[in-house]
């Protein structure tokens, strides 16, 4: 008997001293086609912690990082994701820079995080970009709202494999966002009742123009106005800029003035290094320390565009995007 004791004694110990132990890194590898920069940038929303990675000359890379259990941000170049990285995941990327939206994968272990935030993200892209969700009676607005975000919550609490801190971090997240789009249509009925076609616009006086001088909206009036509120953030923002510079091409001896208002008031030299290195054209602006112009419009999202007659009144306070055919539909019908 007291050798049969000695005996799991010894192997209670050896399987104790064996355990494998959990990894106290994260493993981030992948490769990057046709990059546009040499390395890619981690941060962390945690105390903005920043990790460089480079790229080998094939694109690829591989490296070790030591994490928070939060959210990060991967910066590519013009682009950027965000994630939820947490040690003992081994996560790889792979993205083509040429078709970056319809390549972009990630896969391996921990991969569950980063996908259910995908998934969340198209809700919110969907309920975003759909306007008739924006004329619904508030009852109903509220109906649709509450439903897509139960089964959101639903899919988050079902799914076994996302980790206890990330559900906790989501469902703040989720009833943040919930909140904001509560909030956007409250601003877009605003817009329908306070904002509506044939009232005079609000104006903006001295905004910093890339030319090296200032504009008011006075300074426009005599020709129709469309203005692009952006910044360089905003993926949506930077993915109608190829569309918007056709426009901006089209429309160059007609009488339509294209204006863009950057909202990165804390970085003139970074504003105007952006403008420089995109070549963008039209009316190049940035906002001042007077929000009044955004603020009397109500623009909490961007991108936001907005559609203002010769006389300075206004004929769509939530235009359509340059991407969307009912603007050159707008256009046509307005004889520009």
């Amino acid at each position: 008997m007291k050798n049969i004791i000695k005996v799991l004694i010894i192997f209670i110990l050896v399987t104790s001293c064996t355990k494998v132990k959990k990894k106290k890194y994260l493993t981030f590898s992948g490769k990057i086609e046709n990059p546009t920069c040499d390395s890619i940038i981690i941060k962390s929303f945690y105390k903005q912690k920043t990790k460089i990675i480079r790229l080998s000359e094939d694109g690829s890379f591989s490296d070790t990082l030591n994490v928070k259990k939060t959210y990060h941000g991967i910066y590519i170049g013009e682009f950027w994701e965000k994630v939820y990285f947490q040690n003992g995941d081994n996560i790889n990327m792979s993205v083509d820079i040429n078709n970056y939206s319809k390549t972009l994968n990630f896969s391996g272990k921990g991969v569950e995080k980063i996908h259910f935030m995908k998934e969340y993200q198209n809700t919110l892209r969907v309920l975003h970009e759909d306007k008739d969700i924006h004329n619904l009676s508030e009852n109903k607005f509220k109906n649709v709202l509450n439903n897509d975000f139960l089964e959101l919550t639903q899919s988050l609490l079902k799914n076994n494999a996302l980790d206890s801190s990330f559900i906790v971090l989501q469902k703040k997240e989720i009833a943040y966002i919930k909140k904001n789009i509560e909030k956007t249509y409250k601003e877009k009925v605003y817009a329908k009742n306070i904002l509506g076609k044939g009232k005079a616009s609000p104006k903006f006086v001295n905004y910093i123009n890339y030319k090296g001088n200032s504009t008011s909206l006075d300074d426009l009036k005599g020709k129709y106005i469309y203005i692009d509120f952006w910044d360089t953030w905003c993926k949506p923002c930077i993915a109608e800029f190829p569309t918007l510079e056709k426009l901006v091409e089209k429309y160059n001896n007609k009488n339509i003035q294209f204006v863009s208002i950057a909202l990165m008031t804390e970085d003139l030299n970074a504003w105007k290094t952006y403008v420089t290195e995109k070549n963008l054209k039209g009316t190049q602006l940035l906002i001042t320390k007077d929000k009044s112009f955004k603020e009397a419009y109500k623009v909490s999202s961007i991108p936001r565009y907005i559609l203002i007659d010769p006389k300075g009144n206004i004929i769509d306070a939530d235009a359509p995007r340059p991407s969307d055919p009912k603007l050159i539909e707008l256009f046509n019908s307005l004889e520009i």
